[in-house]
């Protein structure tokens, strides 16, 4: 018997169903094959990206560590320093004394230091700063 439509007998029909059947599962299988091959290198990349940023974040925590024991060490000096100059027994010609000798190493060493190098105005402006925080 003929099939009216296809012109094929009933074994020929069931063949070519099962051939497109397997070829349609073989496309599957590999199209999942590929899929599970991009999930593995996508998950690969997720997990260098994710070691990078905890190494950058590690980095920046040991950075902002370190820059605060930096300003945190010459800043408690200034403020040492501030308390000293405010002391009500010191009197005015040695605090002075002691700012003339501060502006004297800064004005001596300012190269070695990256500091008032510019003009006298800065100069200037840092010693009318230490007179105000003396006084």
């Amino acid at each position: 018997v003929t099939h009216k439509v296809f012109g094929m007998t009933k074994s020929e029909l069931t063949h070519v169903i099962a051939v497109v059947v397997s070829c349609a599962l073989l496309a599957v299988m590999l199209f999942g094959s590929v899929m599970i091959a991009l999930l593995v290198r996508q998950t690969k990349r997720a997990n260098k990206a994710a070691a990078e940023a905890e190494d950058h974040a590690q980095a920046k925590t040991r950075f902002l560590a370190m820059m605060s024991h930096e300003l945190r060490t010459p800043l408690n000096a200034v403020i040492g320093f501030a308390e000293f100059m405010s002391a009500p027994d010191l009197d005015e010609a040695r605090r002075k004394e002691y700012i003339d000798g501060i502006l004297r190493i800064t004005e001596k060493n300012g190269d070695q230091f990256g500091i008032f190098t510019s003009s006298y105005e800065d100069q200037e402006i840092m010693a009318n700063f230490l007179r105000r925080l003396a006084a």
